[in-house]
């Protein structure tokens, strides 16, 4: 074998390495997403702690450890993806630092107003609002077909409406009508928060998708595109 055979053969490796990196990553932030609001109502119910108020009140509990895990997880994630475009690059590092200021500065135990907790957590998805419905259709043009172009357009345009939307309806919820106080039976923050949380994790999951078939079309094209995605 020469020397230029095996050396191209490591950079294929490689490649392919990199390319498994981001799709675990990708996947990971999603599934975490997922699982948060279930383990936390879930595992918490096995432990003695009945349904909270808001997800941000398990701090409180024995779930404490699984709600902050969670977060730094999730926001060390964030921080370590590369985005395809420097502005995105930008926003999910503000994205992953305001998911661990959620967890740093926990919210009070007689919630009922914005605090600093709040206030990063908005952030956070104000951030994620912005990639899936601005930097997300960046990859775009590499899909070659135009009715699933079409139809990530329109996928990720709803998540990031519901991830702007579903968490600016809690924090009013919270700060003006006073819901997500430990004698709100209504539930209503934590089943608000959880939609929230799918919403970011449904983006991931469709995003890894995305680009995986777009990887599997560039294996099998001669003509591939002269940026690759990772």
């Amino acid at each position: 074998m020469s020397v230029v055979t095996r050396a191209r053969i490591v950079d294929d490796e490689l490649l392919r390495s990199i390319k498994a990196t981001y799709r675990v990553l990708r996947l990971g932030l999603g599934w975490t997403a997922i699982g948060l609001p279930l383990t936390l109502w879930l595992v918490g119910l096995a432990r003695g702690v009945a349904l909270r108020e808001s997800m941000s009140a398990y701090y409180h509990t024995n779930m404490q450890d699984v709600f902050v895990g969670a977060l730094f997880a999730a926001g060390a994630g964030l921080v370590l993806y590369q985005g395809f475009s420097r502005t995105e690059n930008v926003m999910l590092n503000l994205a992953g630092l305001f998911a661990i200021g959620v967890a740093l500065f926990p919210t009070e135990a007689d919630a009922g107003r914005l605090t600093v907790h709040g206030v990063c957590a908005v952030l956070f998805f104000v951030c994620l609002a912005y990639v899936a419905v601005f930097r997300a259709t960046d990859t775009l043009t590499l899909v070659k077909n135009p009715k699933r172009v079409k139809g990530y357009k329109a996928t990720y345009r709803l998540l990031g409406g519901l991830m702007l939307a579903l968490p600016a309806a809690a924090a009013i919820l919270v700060s003006v009508f006073e819901y997500g106080r430990p004698n709100d039976d209504s539930k209503v923050v934590f089943f608000i928060e959880f939609a929230a949380i799918w919403a970011f994790g449904l983006f991931w999951l469709v995003k890894s998708r995305e680009i995986s078939r777009t990887q599997k079309e560039q294996e099998e094209s001669p003509e591939l595109p002269a940026r690759q995605l990772a």
